[in-house]
């Protein structure tokens, strides 16, 4: 398979996060509104973990096409799914005191993932990434299930109820 076009390669971040931003703007605006948080996180997490599986196949055949259509397709439902609810959600579910401990734990968790994956490629054989995308493929199943069993949803209703079900 040909490689990605030089002229096109600079402008590949560009495309893909300006795509995952405006996901994540209809995702704040309409659909958190209309399907609740539960379902959200329960459609992202399956559709991240199968656009992570995919990644890892289509890396380990360096399909340099469908890596691009699945990188897409995983910022997609990142930025429409995970992106508008792992923030507000938290602060919805826990007592105010436990609040900056979330947060903290959501901004770790996003310097983890953006710090270490370069490194883990860099010593990989060939520079190739799919066990990284293996890895999140099965981290995200795992996340799937915890979802399903521990994630409660508060859709319509009030912080009295919320409270009870916490």
């Amino acid at each position: 398979m040909e490689p990605i076009n030089a002229t096109i390669a600079p402008f590949m971040p560009i495309i893909i996060n300006f795509i995952q931003l405006l996901c994540g703007f209809a995702a704040t605006l309409y659909i958190t509104k209309h399907f609740g948080r539960r379902t959200m996180l329960l459609f992202g997490e399956s559709t991240l973990t199968i656009s992570n599986f995919a990644l890892a196949a289509t890396f380990y055949k360096s399909l340099d096409i469908l890596i691009i259509v699945f990188l897409i397709l995983t910022m997609v439902s990142f930025g429409s799914t995970f992106s508008p609810v792992s923030w507000p959600y938290p602060t919805e579910i826990i007592t105010p005191d436990l609040v900056p401990y979330s947060t903290f734990t959501n901004w770790l968790g996003c310097t983890i993932i953006t710090v270490f994956p370069p490194i883990i490629i860099e010593k990989m054989p060939g520079n190739n990434a799919y066990p990284l995308f293996f890895f999140f493929g099965s981290y995200s199943f795992l996340s799937s299930i915890y979802i399903y069993f521990g994630a409660k949803e508060i859709k319509g209703l009030t912080y009295e109820q919320i409270i009870r079900i916490f």
